[in-house]
């Protein structure tokens, strides 16, 4: 999205509205900002470039848990880094002690599953301790995890995605 403003609202054909809030969410500020927006300037969420404090922990979560393939791995290098690739999502992982308070503070990554159901049943199977999809009105079904380092993932089936199922899970 664009802007910095506390509650940003993109609408379909490149407008924007801003909703400025001051103390207790009350609008202190309407604004309507016109953009034209290349198709071409964002194509996607390319790469997730995540700092850890222990490569191996976190290696050993984004492979065993989640599934994912690891790429390279290199010790030596100042960082050590891994690269891991799950689908069309990359991730770089480098090992730098703890600079934050709390790492993964306020970040939370939405990834895509085509049936949550069975991404949770995988997960089970690979011993992960997650609870069951949620459904909470908000458009997806999800589950939820967090990586070693704290950063939380919600991988979701969008409910606009289920639509196009039939009961016995083939596209209609």
């Amino acid at each position: 999205m664009l802007g910095y403003s506390q509650n940003h609202l993109a609408v379909p054909g490149g407008c924007c509205a801003a909703f400025f809030y001051g103390a207790y969410g009350v609008p202190t500020r309407y604004r309507e900002v016109v953009l034209t927006v290349s198709k071409q300037m964002i194509s996607g969420l390319d790469l997730l470039f995540l700092e850890v404090n222990s490569l191996e922990e976190s290696l050993a979560f984004y492979e065993q848990v989640l599934g994912m393939e690891v790429e390279s791995v290199n010790f030596k290098s100042e960082p050590p880094m891994a690269r891991l690739r799950g689908g069309a999502l990359r991730i770089t992982l480098a090992q730098n002690l703890e600079t934050m308070l709390r790492r993964g503070r306020g970040v939370h990554f939405f990834v895509g599953v085509e049936d949550v159901d069975q991404f949770y049943e995988d997960l089970i199977a690979r011993g992960a301790y997650v609870q069951p999809p949620l459904d909470e009105g908000w458009g997806g079904r999800f589950v939820t995890l967090e990586d070693p380092d704290k950063y939380r993932y919600f991988f979701v089936t969008w409910l606009d995605q289920r639509k196009g199922m039939t009961d016995a899970g083939t596209t209609s």
